[in-house]
């Protein structure tokens, strides 16, 4: 009763051992995945809360529109702390991007009085919903720690940011995403915790929230 089934189930046996070599073989000759890559500047500072990368990453797009005035822009950066000056007035362009659509960034850069070595940098970027400046290299950013420092996610005044601290350096700099459109940099060189925690708590985040 049995004879007229074992030729079928052995030609299904050989193929299956057919397929499974198949797949080694596939296997073998796949390229391992690469290491992920850290982002530039890559090596918590205090006061902040860690978030899980996905919850730092951007939507497919902002809301797309026109680019905010550069004079918008500069009259919101800060005024220098107590202790700083500014040693670069806020400055702003109007750049296109590949598609000859138009976004805008400002900068101001600032010095302490006590400390010639230290330096600090805020710069705004509306990006008016397009893939450009910070944005761009917004989805590479992939958290890591050592013994120097750290780079990782993190939610700032309710916005999605990354952080990266180095100890060697002495530098703090961190991106934030405003409404998935407006991106915010502060950069510490030769500071502290408290010198980055008060250039962040000196940025009107509301008001770069309320810009349409």
């Amino acid at each position: 009763m049995m004879k007229p089934f074992r030729q079928p189930v052995q030609a299904m046996t050989l193929l299956l051992i057919l397929l499974l070599a198949a797949l080694v073989i596939t296997s073998g000759c796949t390229s391992p995945t690469p290491p992920a890559t850290t982002a530039p500047d890559t090596p918590v500072i205090s006061g902040s809360s860690p978030a899980a990368a996905a919850t730092a990453a951007p939507s497919s797009g902002g809301s797309s529109g026109q680019a905010t005035d550069v004079r918008t822009l500069n009259a919101l950066l800060p005024a220098a702390p107590v202790g700083w000056g500014i040693t670069q007035q806020p400055t702003g362009s109007t750049r296109l991007d590949e598609n000859n659509q138009p976004w805008t960034a400002s900068s101001a850069t600032y010095s302490p009085t006590a400390n010639k070595d230290a330096s600090a940098t805020i710069t705004f970027q509306d990006t008016a919903g397009h893939n450009v400046g910070f944005r761009k290299i917004w989805s590479t950013f992939t958290p890591s720690v050592n013994s120097d420092g750290y780079f990782r996610s993190a939610t700032l005044h309710g916005s999605p940011a990354w952080e990266t601290h180095s100890i060697s350096g002495k530098s703090f700099k961190t991106w934030v995403l405003v409404n998935d459109r407006f991106m915010v940099q502060v950069s510490i060189e030769n500071g502290t915790d408290a010198d980055y925690n008060t250039f962040l708590s000196a940025i009107n985040f509301a008001g770069i929230a309320a810009l349409k």
